[in-house]
């Protein structure tokens, strides 16, 4: 399990799926690759922190959102 938080985006719990900005990964550091109907994130170190599986043309990801206010 890994922990990515993100600065600056917008909080929608009553959306079916939640969206993760790929520019915003790539503005703070993470890289991503798709290949063969997968996409794998690394964090600044290289390290695989996510592989998500392409489903009707969706990388859908299971995750836990939790809201923090500044």
């Amino acid at each position: 399990v890994s922990t990515i938080i993100l600065h600056e985006v917008w909080y929608c719990p009553y959306m079916r799926y939640t969206s993760i900005s790929e520019g915003r990964l790539l503005t703070d550091g993470y890289i991503i690759n798709k290949q063969n109907k997968w996409c794998t994130i690394f964090n600044k170190e290289g390290r695989i922190i996510a592989e998500i599986p392409k489903r009707n043309f969706l990388f859908n990801i299971q995750i836990i959102t939790k809201y923090y206010k500044k």
